[in-house]
């Protein structure tokens, strides 16, 4: 059975987001995402960005990779 793609949340009116933001729509702790960052497992193909010296995350993207099922699939 395909996952089904949480919805836009209300406070998202942009598409950046904070790590703590994406964290809470991918309904994981924000600490987790950070490991994934770490590991390289998420990366700019899921949505990661740098802006100066902190990590954000294009929602956009995220948003796609969610929904076509492949978030973190990208080969290393």
């Amino acid at each position: 059975m395909a996952r089904v793609a949480p919805s836009i949340p209300r406070s998202v009116e942009r598409e950046i987001l904070t790590i703590e933001e994406a964290a809470d729509w991918l309904r994981t702790k924000p600490k987790t995402l950070q490991n994934y960052i770490y590991e390289k497992r998420f990366t700019a193909s899921d949505g990661l960005r740098n802006i100066g010296n902190r990590k954000v995350v294009h929602f956009p993207t995220l948003q796609a990779r969610v929904i076509a099922g492949t978030l973190m699939t990208a080969s290393r």
